[in-house]
Formats: C-alpha cells, sequence, structure tokens
C-alpha cells in the first residue's frame, strides 16, 4: 500500500482518543500539542475532522483562536469540497434543517464515499504551516475572502472570512480552490 493510499482510521482513532482524554481532564497541559513537528493526515467525517481542529490547534501559540478557523476549512472541504454541496443547496438544507442528514447521506454515497481530506501541517521556528486538499472540483473562493454584504442575511457564507481575519496571519487558496495553506507566526517571528 502506498503512503496516499494507506487508510488513517488508526491515527484518527488515536487524535480522538486523545482530544476525549484532553477535554475530560482536570488539568490541561497547554505544550502537549507542540510536541508534534510535522504530519499527514486524512479525514473524511465532521467527527474526524472536528477532533483534528481541536487536536492540531494545540501546536498553536492561541489553541481557541486556531480550533474556529481549522474546523472552519475542514467542514469547507468535507461539505463543499468533497461531498459537492453548493452555496445554494446549502442555504436550502440548512432552511430545512436537513444540512446533518444530508451529509450523513453523501458520506455513505458510492460518488463520494471514497474521498477524504488530506492535511499537512508543520510547525518550525516560524510558525504554524497548514495545507488542507479535498477531492472536490473546487470554487471560486476569492469572493468568500471577505463578508459580502449581499450575504449577511444568509445562515451560512461567512467561516472563510471570519477564519482568514482571526484564526490565521495568512490564508491562501490555489488553483481552482481545492487546496488551501495557512500560516500563524511563531510568537518570536512576528512582524
Amino acid at each position: 500500500m502506498s503512503r496516499h493510499s494507506a487508510p488513517c482510521s488508526s491515527s484518527l482513532t488515536e487524535v480522538t482518543a486523545y482530544s476525549t482524554l484532553d477535554s475530560r481532564s482536570d488539568v490541561k497541559n497547554p505544550h502537549s500539542g507542540r510536541l508534534i513537528q510535522r504530519g499527514t493526515f486524512r479525514f473524511r467525517t465532521l467527527e474526524e475532522s472536528k477532533s483534528l481542529a481541536f487536536w492540531l490547534a494545540h501546536s498553536y501559540p492561541d489553541p481557541e483562536r486556531a480550533t474556529y478557523g481549522l474546523h472552519e476549512l475542514f467542514t469547507n472541504a468535507i461539505e463543499h469540497g468533497n461531498l459537492d454541496i453548493g452555496y445554494q443547496l446549502k442555504s436550502t438544507l440548512v432552511e430545512e434543517h436537513r444540512w446533518d442528514k444530508e451529509i450523513a447521506r453523501r458520506l455513505n454515497d458510492a460518488r463520494y464515499a471514497h474521498r477524504y481530506v488530506e492535511v499537512i501541517f508543520v510547525h518550525d521556528d516560524e510558525g504554524v504551516h497548514v495545507s488542507i486538499i479535498d477531492q472536490g472540483k473546487g470554487f471560486a473562493w476569492d469572493s468568500y475572502l471577505t463578508i459580502d454584504p449581499m450575504r449577511m442575511a444568509d445562515l451560512h457564507g461567512r467561516g472563510i472570512a471570519v477564519a482568514a481575519l482571526m484564526s490565521f496571519d495568512r490564508i491562501t487558496y490555489h488553483g481552482l480552490g481545492n487546496h488551501v495553506t495557512t500560516f500563524v507566526h511563531s510568537p518570536k517571528h512576528e512582524h
């Protein structure tokens, strides 16, 4: 089995276990996530993405700030990327309270069941770099990097802009939009 086709369920099980232990612990170790310097992760589900976002966030200078952005971008990679749920369809699903059921249905649909999101994580002297790559067809990402007043009344559509403002020092989409990289400076390298 090649490195790119290896399943990650055991790794995610470990991440989930660590997240569960950490969230139940009376004494939190703020440095536990900083033990990882480099890693490649794969996930398919929202639950897996949430566990990974929480765990990786502990590698950031401000974990609370990072958690929101990682979770938002991971969720987008699943729902809009791998599961091909467009903006209008999501609006309808959210309004009709069917979003979670449609996510579950598509995760089991043969057209999407083989897709995963890959996350490449690097923590070096400069800061924390994360690449998120989904297997979708991409999207017009440039219109989501800022908050569009036309979407203010919508029930969604602001997550990328908020993540860019609050969670990361830099966010860069590549190509068609199914690959995004984020960066947060380490406190000693802030400019």
